[in-house]
């Protein structure tokens, strides 16, 4: 999603109704990196739908790859936090190991503390204020003082686009159709040089096509055979 023209990708959880009932989405352009997206699976979720929509020019091609369905929270990117990973944690990240899925909070390295992990361990500030490398400063509205102042998870589903879209039980459709493909895309500057794992991946081909045109590939949860290990409140769609 680097292309200059860059349209959008949605990624939209249905219930039986067709309702929409959890999204996520991204608009580009971003970094030529393989980026990272997840959806908490609700209860009630039947179907995942996967959209890429053409933005203004040839330059809005979209790459997927490593789809996963598994039991257990949303793995968030680094310092990203929230129910859909959609919140930056405040951490100094050059000073923490992690922060918390859930709450956000920051892990520091050993020789750091505090909220954002950029205080100097032995460095010990009043009430009221607060510390940056072994200085100390107050809060606003506080008057100056004298004195200083990821786990193992249960994978329900994976395609890694090494076989047939068909194989991986997507239902492939619209006038932007996905389609297999290695290597870079054809149109410059716009997409991966390569896969993120093994050696295909998904891909928009928007060259010839009218903006807001839409690839569409479902996954339907009712034909992926989950009954053994049904969709609860912790499960995560993830995709690269």
């Amino acid at each position: 999603m680097r292309g200059s023209e860059m349209g959008d990708l949605d990624v939209i959880v249905e219930d039986k109704s067709g309702s929409d009932i959890a999204r996520w989405t991204m608009s580009g352009p971003v970094d030529s990196g393989w980026n990272q997206g997840f959806v908490s699976l609700p209860v009630q979720a039947e179907m995942i739908n996967v959209t890429g929509r053409r933005g203004s020019g040839f330059r809005s091609d979209i790459a997927l790859d490593d789809f996963k369905i598994y039991q257990g929270h949303c793995n968030c990117p680094p310092f990203t936090f929230g129910t859909n990973c959609n919140k930056t944690c405040v951490c100094d990240q050059s000073k923490s190991l992690l922060c918390d899925k859930d709450t956000g909070e920051c892990l520091c390295k050993n020789g750091w503390t505090g909220v954002k992990c950029s205080c100097r361990e032995k460095t010990k500030c009043d009430e009221n204020s607060f510390c940056e490398g072994s200085n100390c400063f107050c809060n606003d509205g506080v008057l100056n003082k004298p004195t200083n102042c990821s786990d193992e998870v249960l994978v329900l589903y994976s395609c890694s686009f090494e076989t047939d879209i068909e194989t991986c039980s997507i239902y492939n459709h619209g006038e932007m159709k996905w389609r297999k493909h290695s290597n870079g895309i054809p149109s410059d500057n716009t997409g991966p040089y390569s896969a993120k794992e093994g050696t295909f991946y998904a891909y928009t081909e928007a060259t010839g096509l009218s903006t807001g045109n839409e690839g569409v590939m479902e996954i339907s949860l009712a034909n992926l055979n989950l009954s053994k290990y049904p969709i609860s409140n912790s499960t995560c769609y993830q995709h690269a």
